[in-house]
């Protein structure tokens, strides 16, 4: 008979498709002289061991139709292969897609609610989007999610991928992929001062969304780029890492006149006009504030940034309890407020400060109380990100925050 840790050891087995395939034959022939119960019982051992693999065992089951992540590909490949290829931009971590092939003269198939998770984007050009591919799809119809009740639609209708090829969703709006459509992105790391060395101007951006752009001219004679503009690269710039969201990107150009936008219809712009920079170096944009890094900027348009508010008001600062169980059921019969936050982050902080008086406390100091990771809570609970938890002091029953 076959056992439990032989299937487990020829499952995680990574070969070549050639030799995967006769490593599969090998494996039903010895799965076939195993009784149907047996079969299931060591099936299911295996499963539990690996919840993640189950999960997609069950998408897989559930799926009317084929699905796959394309992983690290170039567009073009996708824009001419066989099936269609959906890219999504959105803030929800992941996004799901309900959706059913349409063919002619059948009803409608639908994936289970709420759908298929989409998987972080590798296609080159389209860092920080979202991706799920149907291989042997023609036509497809479907609309995005957040997993609840949070939905994204074309208007009052389903979206519908018309043909085979790759298709990109961006700021609710679907178009077949152009092939002008993602510039390669040139990732800026190391040190600012080094960076600053090789002269131009070096911009880092704050930003949540999923493909921040830049249109910008270098002045007034010059030409502006193409709406939407060039494509930020993820940052890898020490001190300010793609886990916070920031972005970077590098001008050879002395000065600049520019706005970030999402790649649609939203812009990042100052209050009153463009963004502006009149000299070379580092230069970093969060929120409403432009400055050079390590000083306040002199750009000619900058207003303050709209700061969390941090007075002392009468109270206590939040303080964080240890959790003694990280199991739901425990947490949810606690006295205590607790929070848990799927992130992609590597560590996030919960900035906060006490409602329960009528006089609101002060703001814990910045960045906040950290997040623990939420251990086997995650596994009591659906989603692929990160889970994270933390539990606030017991004498807390309201309070405002930041993540």
């Amino acid at each position: 008979q076959v056992s439990a840790p032989i299937l487990q050891q020829q499952a995680v087995t990574r070969l070549p498709m050639g030799q995967a395939s006769s490593c599969l034959a090998g494996l039903g022939t010895s799965l076939e002289q195993l009784s149907d119960d047996d079969l299931i019982r060591e099936a299911f051992a295996f499963l539990r061991s690996r919840p993640s693999l189950s999960e997609r065992f069950k998408a897989r089951f559930s799926s009317p139709l084929d699905f796959e992540d394309p992983s690290d590909t170039d567009p073009e490949v996708l824009a001419t292969a066989g099936g269609i290829t959906i890219l999504a931009a959105t803030h929800w971590s992941p996004p799901r897609i309900h959706c059913s092939e349409v063919k002619p003269g059948q009803p409608l198939s639908w994936t289970a609610l709420p759908g298929l998770a989409m998987n972080s984007s590798k296609v080159q050009g389209f860092s920080g989007f979202w991706v799920m591919r149907f291989p042997c799809t023609d036509k497809l119809e479907f609309l995005l999610n957040d997993g609840t009740s949070n939905w994204m639609k074309n208007g009052n209708a389903n979206f519908v991928a018309e043909t085979r090829g790759l298709w990109v969703l961006r700021s609710g709006k679907l178009k077949k992929y152009a092939g002008d459509e993602a510039k390669p992105q040139v990732a800026l790391s190391g040190d600012i001062a080094d960076l600053e060395a090789k002269g131009g101007i070096i911009l880092v951006y704050q930003s949540r969304w999923a493909q921040p752009r830049l249109h910008y001219r270098f002045s007034e004679d010059r030409p502006w780029t193409d709406p939407p503009g060039e494509a930020f690269a993820p940052s890898e710039v020490t001190g300010f890492p793609r886990s916070d969201a920031w972005w970077a990107m590098h001008l050879d150009s002395q000065a600049v006149e520019f706005v970030p936008n999402d790649g649609g219809s939203q812009w990042h712009k100052a209050s009153g006009g463009n963004w502006r920079i009149r000299g070379p170096g580092a230069w970093k944009l969060t929120g409403d504030r432009l400055e050079r890094i390590g000083e306040v900027s002199e750009a000619e348009i900058t207003t303050p940034a709209p700061a969390v508010e941090t007075s002392h008001a009468p109270g206590a600062v939040i303080e964080p309890e240890a959790i003694e169980s990280f199991r739901l059921a425990d947490l949810l019969e606690s006295k205590n407020v607790i929070l848990l936050y799927r992130s992609a982050w590597t560590l996030p902080h919960l900035h906060c400060r006490d409602l329960t008086q009528d006089v609101p406390g002060p703001w814990t100091p910045t960045p906040g109380l950290p997040f623990s990771p939420a251990g086997d809570i995650a596994k009591e609970l659906d989603g692929t990100t990160a889970l994270f938890v933390v539990k606030l002091s017991g004498d807390v029953s309201a309070c405002e925050f930041v993540l």
